[in-house]
């Protein structure tokens, strides 16, 4: 094959015409049908009229040009794939993290600020306590409204701090939304726990149930982590069970206090690992920002169906006495 039988001209200017042609679909298939017949050494003329190119080929070889053209269409049908679907991820970062921590501690700290501190005089603080006879007897949403009972100032300040450094830290871990109804749920599962086991009939309050919690939530992760990294099952015992000790370690010394409640953190600690590991095992990344806005709705739902329960149990019933 010559270079002057391989070019670009113009129909006007191209002498005699070629009787077969071959028309090209579309400028991208251009290069590649070219290529293929450069390959198996057939001649031919390009021409373009009006946009539309067209390939000119002997008629000797036109039989096996447009038999080889079909095969490469065949072979190459679907190529190249669509480019992969990538899931939508959490685009939180750690501001997003620390202002979803001011948000939940100020809600805690605005229900001090409204009902003040626990009193057994007051209908609502009486209804919304965690006494765990009536959390046994099926007022389940005692086990939610108790997190946000506290006894004074000092007890608020103390889970406050807790909760908003790991707060912080959940919600970069599980993103804002689900990072803040794993708490609550943490919180509320421990409560539950504390009230069908214990043996006294007490009042749990205070949001330390669900610092535990999220305690339990960060080993979790940790755990999780180390099991997707870790391939040998030697690795699985050397690594996966640090975090877990870390937080045993610190559940050890931050809650185990003269005076602290300790079933509850112990509860509420335990609860953020069996609601965590799942959680963490099934997604690398937190998930998107739909299910974030979804989880947070419904953490929000919870907590305003709990109060409202509070009220029509204790304020509401005692206006029909």
């Amino acid at each position: 094959m010559n270079a002057s039988s391989n070019g670009i001209d113009d129909p006007a200017d191209s002498g005699p015409s070629i009787p077969e042609g071959i028309a090209v679909p579309s400028r991208d298939k251009l290069m590649e049908w070219l290529a293929v017949l450069c390959v198996a050494e057939i001649p031919y003329q390009l021409f373009r009229h009006h946009g539309e190119w067209t390939i000119h080929v002997a008629p000797h070889d036109a039989q096996i040009a447009r038999r080889l053209l079909d095969e490469h269409e065949q072979q190459h049908r679907g190529w190249p794939p669509p480019p992969p679907t990538v899931p939508e991820q959490y685009d939180g970062d750690i501001f997003s993290g620390l202002w979803a921590a001011f948000w939940g501690v100020h809600v805690v700290g605005m229900f001090y600020l409204w009902l003040g501190p626990y009193r057994s005089s007051v209908a609502l603080l009486r209804a919304a306590g965690g006494r765990r006879s009536a959390v046994r007897a099926g007022e389940w949403w005692r086990t939610v409204t108790a997190l946000m009972i506290h006894a004074d100032v000092g007890h608020l300040v103390s889970n406050l701090l807790f909760l908003a450094l790991f707060a912080a830290l959940i919600s970069r871990l599980f993103g804002v939304g689900l990072g803040w109804l794993l708490i609550l749920a943490a919180g509320a599962v421990g409560n539950g726990l504390v009230a069908w086991t214990a043996t006294n009939d007490g009042v749990g309050i205070g949001a330390s149930t669900a610092c535990f919690g999220a305690l339990g939530l960060l080993a979790a992760h940790g755990v999780a982590t180390h099991l997707r990294r870790a391939a040998p099952w030697r690795d699985l015992w050397r690594q996966a069970w640090i975090p877990l000790g870390g937080g045993l370690a610190m559940l050890s010394m931050t809650g185990a206090a003269p005076g602290t409640d300790i079933m509850a953190h112990l509860f509420g600690f335990m609860a953020g690992i069996a609601i965590g590991l799942p959680a963490a095992a099934r997604n690398a990344q937190p998930p998107g920002a739909r299910i974030q806005y979804a989880c947070l709705a419904l953490t929000i739902v919870i907590v305003a169906a709990s109060w409202i329960m509070a009220w029509l149990s204790g304020v509401g019933n005692a206006g029909h006495r």
